[in-house]
């Protein structure tokens, strides 16, 4: 054994514990009170006979020796002391004395177990636990407790032995391992008394000296710590009660303990054991199965790995089992995978689940089972309410009962809405068959109705605080009546869940209401199936972007309201039905639903379905580019809006007729119609409820955005500019993703106007990234086909060519012809600079056919513009001047100057071409007139001077107004 370390600080040591004096055992003391009456005896001898002869000189010098001699023979004890009782702990370090336990239990051996040869992945973890030891160690305490907790399987053992054996040249009186469970040593659990008689005897105290009560046994215990410095594993702990008496409490001590809950010690330092990462897991089966099997099945490896969750034990289970059958492949066991399949022997990850849950209250037995029912992985803290019909304030307690037995994990906290918990998979997997073999399906469809009837009063509260046009509908006055059972319907407990930020409720937990239609309707329960899809379908255009099953849940709301034979449920159904398939970019499909749903709402008389149903039939037709049949009906649902005092809808459907008024080039109607709307959002006029801080500003940075493109159109760049940034900074404070992206490619319009070509270049791979990773393949095209203009500008035509071409066949698949016109031209222009005219041609004259289908006059003059100077290259020049003078009058009706003055400049060459130069000087003069006319326009003016040139609108690269061109328009 080595020495304890020496030094001037060893008397002050002893002089600081004068306890040791009472801890000592009985021979100890008997030579300890021997020695001291020696001392005493020859001390007094020596002072006698010096003051005998009473001389001052040798009277300090003897009392200096007595002193002297005191200090020696107290250093010497405090040393046989310490020595004489670590002797026979170092002479058996690797082998513990084997006496046999009072109260007649057979020999233990409390030496620490061998370490885990397979530990893997727990480098940080074991590091964090040496500061946290020599923390504690230091700040005072001196006798550290750390207590380990995580579920089973997670590796907590395994976790403690190594960290033991790297801390045990730190303790060399010994490390002592006791587990505390039943069924891991062999042993039953021990009680206090019991695991106190087996550490007193590992720590070589004789069976007759152990006394027979706990609290002489507690005070024993620590006697026998006093001196020594060692490290006490108590694995598997089941209470505080239990280990409290076992904790090593003296000075240079310390204690590590293993529990699957926390214990709630308060002389503990908690640490919480996770999973291992999956990297830890493959090495680990690697290890286990050898490397060549792991790297020739990849994926294989990898399904196992995602299967064991993080859990040590599952994984070395697994790996058993292919280690002992080299014929079996990874896959094979990959794909049938269960909670079964975790077995070696007579090891399984059940048995560590089910010690947990045979340890639950029967109410928190019964939550772990119907939380199964939950809709979703991640569960809300109010859920055992409903499921158990149980107060709603009494919920968080039973999820922090299971969370402390570690059969739930707490997955957020502190969040508006309550904190989050989940399932570990093969927990989850347990407590369904928990629920399959100890509920009764009446039982089970009678929790899912309660916890169905929860989700739908939280879901009609949230709408109604969204939007107070919307009454709740499941309450006396709504607009539907509700034939589903409410669970809670007024409990200011459940609905606070939703009364803080009711539009991120809807948002958080949209994923949950449309898998708990699917779930009602596999049970029957139509009306509460019908019911919350309704709900859904009226919030769909706000939450639609956050999942991709809602076909599947509209058709189930669908079908629940068909049986109960509700025509207005069927009308909200078929809209949102509509809504889906058009941010689906699924046109028709649309068209079909609404259609259907504006029949069923003029059928039943309800007009603000009606107005609702017009609005986005007009969107559609804004879409598919019939802009006059857009303007139609949204004009039409204005008149219903303004009509029922609707001024919420009032200033949606002004938003999108300025949209289609735009088509129009009608830029008079289209900016008064959006500054209306914006105006209205920006009011009190419209009234959005507790959450308009988050929507309010949300539906006006869109009104912004619109307003940003018209201005852009107009020439009007530095409001432009204010109006776009500004809906940008909203909408990404709000995480509206989708029509951020929408706002940034607007702005990266605007920048191109301003001749600022990479900064658009980059916003606006900023936004077909955004489009295109989220699968909306409409505006991937439409961002795509300017980023194909943009390339031809650079001169880079290869690439403007592999861009273009998917666009167009998007713009064929998606039905959207006018958008395919567009593409068609730029495409003509990409061919025209390849030098192949011929196939510019023809594009050409098929944007030309779609354009007068479409009823697209700006559009058609564009094209006719390109072709002109298609045929100015093929030589055709006479022809071409009649496509020019076409196109200038289509650019002088609609009062667009500068598009005049350019086409003009290119007839007057065309005209030169042909040899009439008296009407090529007039066409010079009308273009000269025409850019005269722009620049006495203030605003276009400014935006002229500002940036050099005005490009037209549409095709940058057509024939252009240059500085020098405009100059030589203006003498």
């Amino acid at each position: 054994m080595a020495a304890p370390p020496r030094g001037r600080h060893r008397i002050l040591r002893w002089l600081n514990h004068p306890r040791r004096l009472v801890r000592l055992s009985p021979g100890q003391r008997r030579r300890f009170i021997l020695v001291i009456g020696n001392t005493i005896v020859t001390s007094g001898a020596i002072v006698l006979q010096v003051s005998a002869r009473g001389n001052l000189v040798v009277w300090t010098l003897a009392l200096i020796a007595v002193s002297l001699i005191t200090g020696i023979l107290a250093i010497g004890t405090e040393w046989l002391i310490v020595e004489g009782a670590g002797a026979a702990v170092e002479s058996g370090r690797h082998r513990w004395p084997d006496p046999g336990v009072a109260n007649g239990s057979a020999p233990v051996s409390l030496e620490l177990p061998p370490a885990d040869e397979q530990f893997v992945g727990r480098r940080q973890q074991l590091d964090q636990l040496r500061v946290m030891l020599q923390r504690v160690a230091n700040d005072g305490r001196g006798a550290p407790v750390l207590a380990l907790y995580g579920m089973g399987g997670v590796g907590k053992s395994s976790l403690a032995v190594q960290f033991a054996e790297e801390v045990r040249s730190e303790y060399p009186g010994g490390v002592l391992h006791l587990s505390l469970g039943a069924g891991t040593t062999g042993l039953d659990a021990p009680d206090p008394a019991t695991a106190l008689g087996r550490l007193l005897s590992a720590l070589g105290v004789r069976t007759g000296e152990v006394p027979p009560e706990e609290d002489a046994r507690r005070r024993l215990y620590h006697d026998c710590l006093v001196g020594r410095r060692v490290l006490v594993v108590l694995d598997d702990a089941k209470s505080a009660a239990q280990v409290r008496p076992l904790l090593a409490r003296v000075r240079g001590c310390a204690t590590v303990i293993t529990s699957r809950r926390p214990l709630g010690l308060l002389e503990a330092e908690p640490f919480t054991v996770g999973g291992l990462d999956d990297d830890s897991l493959r090495e680990l089966l690697v290890r286990q199965v050898g490397a060549r099997r792991v790297d020739d099945e990849p994926d294989a490896a990898r399904q196992i790995i995602r299967a064991c969750g993080g859990l040590p034990l599952a994984l070395r289970l697994v790996a058993a089992r292919l280690a002992a059958d080299e014929h079996r492949t990874l896959a094979e066991l990959a794909d049938r995978l269960s909670l079964d399949e975790f077995r070696s022997g007579d090891v399984r990850v059940r048995d560590a689940i089910e010690v947990s849950y045979a340890d639950l209250s029967p109410r928190s037995r019964r939550a772990f089972r119907l939380l199964t029912l939950f809709p979703s992985i991640s569960l809300r803290e109010w859920a055992p309410a409903p499921l158990l019909d149980i107060p709603v304030a009494d919920a968080s307690a039973v999820m922090e009962d299971l969370v402390e037995a570690q059969l739930l994990e707490r997955a957020g906290r502190g969040m508006p809405n309550g904190a989050e918990y989940r399932f570990h998979a093969l927990v989850r997997e347990y407590a369904e068959e928990c629920l399959a073999a100890e509920e009764t399906p009446d039982e089970r469809r009678a929790a899912l109705a309660r916890l169905g009837g929860a989700f739908l009063t939280l879901a009609e509260y949230a709408e109604h605080l969204t939007d107070p046009t919307v009454p709740r509908h499941g309450r006396a006055g709504g607009a539907l009546p509700s034939s589903a059972e409410h669970w809670h319907v007024d409990d200011p407990d459940l609905l606070r869940y939703a009364e803080y930020a009711p539009t991120r409720w809807l948002l958080g937990d949209c994923r949950r209401l449309g898998r708990m239609v699917e779930r009602v309707h596999d049970q029957q329960l139509w009306d509460l199936c019908w019911e919350i899809s309704v709900v859904l379908a009226r919030v769909l255009e706000t939450v639609y972007t956050v999942w991709n099953r809602w076909d599947d849940v509209l058709r189930a709301g669908l079908d629940a309201a068909t049986r109960r034979g509700d025509r207005r449920a069927e009308s909200i159904i078929h809209q949102g039905f509509g809504v889906l398939c058009h941010y689906q970019d699924r046109f028709d499909e649309a068209e079909q639903h609404f259609t259907i749903g504006l029949r069923l709402c003029r059928e039943i008389g309800h007009r603000p379905g009606e107005a609702y149903t017009l609005r986005w039939i007009g969107r559609g037709h804004y879409f598919a580019g019939h802009f006059a049949a857009a303007v139609h009906d949204l004009e039409q649902a204005l008149e219903l809006s303004r009509g029922l005092g609707n001024k919420l809808a009032e200033a949606r459907v002004l938003r999108d007729l300025c949209e289609a008024y735009a088509g129009l080039r009608r830029f008079t109607d289209a900016e008064q119609a959006i500054r209306a709307a914006l105006a209205l959002f920006e009011s009190d006029a419209v009234d959005q409820g507790v959450d308009q801080n988050v929507r309010q500003p949300a539906e006006a940075a869109r009104a912004r955005r619109d307003l940003g493109i018209l201005l852009n159109r107009r020439y009007k760049f530095a409001e432009a500019e204010q109006q776009l940034t500004s809906a940008v900074d909203t909408l990404t404070e709000l995480g509206h993703w989708y029509w951020r992206a929408s706002a940034v490619f607007d702005l990266a319009m605007l920048r191109l106007r301003q001749r600022r070509p990479v900064e658009a270049e980059a916003l606006m791979w900023q936004s077909f990234d955004t489009f295109n990773d989220s699968g909306y393949r409409y505006w991937t095209a439409v961002v795509g086909r300017r980023l194909a203009m943009l390339r031809m500008e650079q001169g880079r035509v290869e690439e403007a060519v592999e861009l273009m071409m998917p666009v167009l066949e998007t713009f064929q698949q998606l039905g959207l012809g006018l958008w395919e016109s567009y593409t068609l031209r730029v495409l003509a222009w990409v061919r025209r600079e390849q030098g192949r005219l011929d196939v510019a041609d023809q594009h050409l004259q098929d944007a030309a056919a779609l354009a007068e289908r479409y009823e697209d006059p700006w559009g058609l003059m564009r094209v006719r513009w390109m072709q002109a100077s298609v045929w100015m290259a093929q030589g055709r020049a006479a022809e071409a001047v009649r496509l020019y003078r076409e196109a200038a009058a289509t650019a002088a009706r609609y009062e667009e100057p500068w598009q005049e003055a350019e086409i003009l400049a290119d007839l007057a060459k065309a005209l030169r071409a042909t040899g009439d130069r008296a009407a090529a000087s007039r066409a010079e003069a009308e273009a000269k007139e025409a850019a005269a006319s722009f620049e006495r326009q203030p605003d276009r003016r400014r935006a002229g001077r500002r940036k050099g040139s005005v490009r037209s609108l549409g095709l940058p690269g057509l024939p252009g107004l240059t500085a020098g061109r405009r100059e030589r328009l203006r003498r």
